[in-house]
């Protein structure tokens, strides 16, 4: 059964064409794509990045529960850029970390800076912009900046629920790349009839036409609950039900689990839910 991407053919192509923008005149520029929850954010980014398999994407997400916690969503970012590097001042620098801010900040900037130009990345992808962090934001408000009119290239594609930071960062990204250069707002639209129609029967090749339209007028063409009405196959009569159904099979053990990741907000590993919920590994 295929689970291929569906949909979002002029959202990827915007996205192609600013990587070839970026890469065509080594200069930095910028995207800023805005949708509701469920829109598909995060698979378009991960769509676009998988169509660039060179590795040259480079990419970071927010997580709520993080959001005030300096460097916390660049965090993965500078790991990946420390695995690669053997400057010790560098290790040092992240080491010390950017939370007294300042000129430790600036400093760890100018070398992240330096070493992505080693590297070379094509694009910084930034996911869940509503909730990154605002030392992290000012590291890519500065790679932007140190970036334009070196002679290389970087887009930055930031995703973002609606929010006040959307039009912040476009406003500061533009006294840095210029007004006619302003980074363009691309706002994610529930698919289309069309678009809803073939993603159900992608997903399913079984369905009758009119059943998929159906699932695609309940979902009100939200991707995410699309997609959960498809798995459970028009059993349920609403989404409220869909979910309720899903967590009534679950054990005691498995809806503490499923509590203890919900207020996490992030993706975790076996280790730190031992941890957290107290439990034998085995």
């Amino acid at each position: 059964m295929s689970q291929g991407f569906v949909g979002r053919a002029e959202e990827l192509a915007a996205i192609e064409e600013l990587l070839a923008d970026a890469r065509r005149e080594r200069r930095a520029s910028a995207l800023l794509v805005v949708g509701e929850p469920g829109m598909g954010k995060s698979r378009l980014l991960a769509e676009a990045e998988d169509r660039h398999r060179d590795g040259a994407i480079l990419r970071f997400a927010g997580y709520e529960p993080e959001s005030t916690v300096p460097l916390a969503a660049a965090a993965p970012l500078l790991r990946r850029i420390a695995a690669a590097s053997e400057d010790r001042n560098f290790h040092g620098l992240l080491d010390a970390g950017a939370d007294t801010g300042g000129l430790d900040a600036i400093r760890l900037f100018e070398s992240v800076h330096r070493q992505l130009a080693r590297l070379q990345p094509a694009a910084l992808f930034v996911d869940d912009l509503q909730w990154v962090d605002p030392v992290s934001i000012a590291l890519c408000h500065y790679l932007v900046r140190a970036i334009d009119g070196s002679g290389r290239g970087l887009a930055l594609v930031a995703a973002s629920r609606p929010a006040p930071v959307v039009e912040q960062l476009a406003t500061s990204l533009a006294t840095v790349v210029g007004e006619d250069r302003r980074p363009a707002t691309l706002l994610l639209r529930p698919l289309d009839r069309a678009a809803g129609v073939r993603f159900v029967m992608d997903r399913t090749g079984s369905l009758e036409r009119r059943e998929a339209v159906e699932l695609w007028q309940r979902s009100g063409g939200s991707p995410f609950w699309l997609d959960v009405l498809v798995d459970a196959r028009g059993d349920e009569t609403d989404i409220d039900a869909v979910v309720g159904s899903r967590i009534a099979v679950l054990t005691a053990d498995a809806k503490h689990l499923l509590t203890i990741l919900a207020i996490l907000g992030r993706p975790t590993d076996a280790i730190e839910l031992e941890r957290l919920v107290e439990w034998f590994g085995e």
